[in-house]
């Protein structure tokens, strides 16, 4: 990998090109060899997830085991926000953060069912003084094992800025 050519070892700003930890690093160094919360499996799974709440943030997931064996798996819930705020925030602004995860035991051939109530306060962004700031506009939910298909639900939020 070309990673330590693209920046200097001792820069420690996470969010410069091509970026540090999963958070802000923009693949312009190559790939990484497992994604962040990649895991390996014996069993194989596949992930639905719905809004279950009509006016929260509330999400329902299904994990279904289609692999031969039993196994667990993790559902990871990282926040993204749209352009429209990436342009408005005057600090680095993740590419995405991880909120929230459920680890799961599923029989072979079975489905189980994990839920998620968020609030607002999620959606929030850490800007340079370390305050936390609620930007208006359209924060993207994505539910993820880490490795494969991802689902994204998007909301529109009201906030602060």
């Amino acid at each position: 990998h070309n990673f330590i050519y693209k920046k200097n070892m001792t820069d420690y700003d996470m969010s410069l090109s091509p970026g540090r930890t999963y958070k802000y690093y923009d693949g312009t160094a190559g790939d990484p060899l497992f994604a962040f919360g990649h895991g390996l499996s014996l069993t194989e799974f596949e992930l639905r997830c719905v809004p279950a709440g009509a006016s929260t943030f509330e999400v329902g997931c299904h994990v279904e085991n289609v692999g031969a064996m039993d196994g667990d798996e993790v559902v990871q819930v990282y926040h993204k926000v749209s352009d429209e705020i990436r342009k408005k925030a005057d600090h680095a602004v993740p590419l995405k953060s991880l909120i929230g995860f459920k680890r799961v035991r599923v029989p072979k051939a079975s489905k189980e069912s994990v839920g998620f109530t968020f609030t607002s306060s999620d959606f929030e962004l850490v800007n340079q003084d370390g305050d936390k700031v609620l930007y208006d506009g359209e924060h993207t939910l994505v539910f993820s094992r880490g490795h494969g298909d991802e689902v994204e639900l998007t909301y529109s939020v009201g906030g602060r800025h």
